[in-house]
C-alpha cells in the first residue's frame, strides 16, 4: 500500500490494573487483580486503515475501559511487526490492506519454520495477528513430512460473531496455502 493511515491504542496510565502488573502471578485468572489489563497490553495492536476518515472513526474508547485508539503517523520497529488490519472480512478494503500485512506474517512464520530444522516435531512456529480487534493465530505444526497448519480466532474483549470469525480463519488458510504452494511453471506456447 502506497499510504496507510495507523491508529495506535493508548493505555490509561491512571488505571487501578497499573500498580498489580508488576506483581502478576505468572499463572492467573481473569479475576485476578491486573490480568484485564495485562491481556489488553497483549491484545490490542496498532491497526491499518486505507482511508484517513475509516481510521478516525475507529478511534476512541475500545471494549476495555482503559483502552483509547489514537491516530499515529509513526510507529515503532516492533511495533511495525505487529501492525494489524482494522477492517474486518467484509469491508471492501479489507484484502489491499490485509496483503503486506499477512505478506510479512508469511515470512516471519517461514523464518521461524526453517529455524525449527527438518527433523522438528510437534509445534515449530506461531505467528498472530490481529484483524479488526480480532487475534487470529496461525500455527505451524510437524508431522514427519508433513507440515500442517491450524488457525484460530479469538475476540477477548471486542464482541464479534462467530460466523465472521470462522469466515476469517478460512479466508487466512487459503491465502496461507496460496503463499506456500509453489506456482507451476509457465507453459512455452507452441
Amino acid at each position: 500500500m502506497s499510504k496507510v493511515y495507523l491508529a495506535q491504542p493508548l493505555f490509561d496510565q491512571n488505571s487501578p490494573d497499573f500498580e498489580h502488573l508488576p506483581s502478576l502471578p505468572a499463572k492467573f485468572t481473569l479475576d485476578t487483580p491486573g490480568a484485564r489489563l495485562a491481556l489488553a497490553l497483549n491484545y490490542y495492536t496498532v491497526e491499518a486503515y486505507a482511508r484517513k476518515a475509516d481510521r478516525d472513526a475507529a478511534c476512541g474508547i475500545t471494549a476495555h475501559p482503559d483502552i483509547m485508539y489514537v491516530p499515529t503517523a509513526k510507529v515503532s520497529a516492533e511495533e511495525a511487526d505487529m501492525i494489524g488490519c482494522g477492517y474486518s472480512i467484509d469491508h471492501p478494503d479489507f484484502e489491499k490492506v490485509l496483503a503486506p500485512i499477512f505478506s510479512r506474517l508469511v515470512d516471519r512464520l517461514i523464518a521461524k519454520m526453517m529455524a525449527a530444522g527438518p527433523n522438528a516435531e510437534g509445534p515449530i512456529a506461531m505467528e498472530a495477528l490481529s484483524i479488526a480487534r480480532t487475534r487470529y493465530t496461525i500455527e505451524a505444526i510437524a508431522d514427519h513430512d508433513i507440515i500442517r497448519f491450524e488457525i484460530d480466532g479469538l475476540a477477548v474483549f471486542e464482541q464479534r460473531d462467530r460466523a465472521t470469525i470462522d469466515a476469517t480463519c478460512a479466508f487466512l488458510d487459503e491465502r496461507l496455502r496460496l503463499h506456500l504452494l509453489p506456482t507451476p511453471p509457465k507453459r512455452k506456447a507452441h
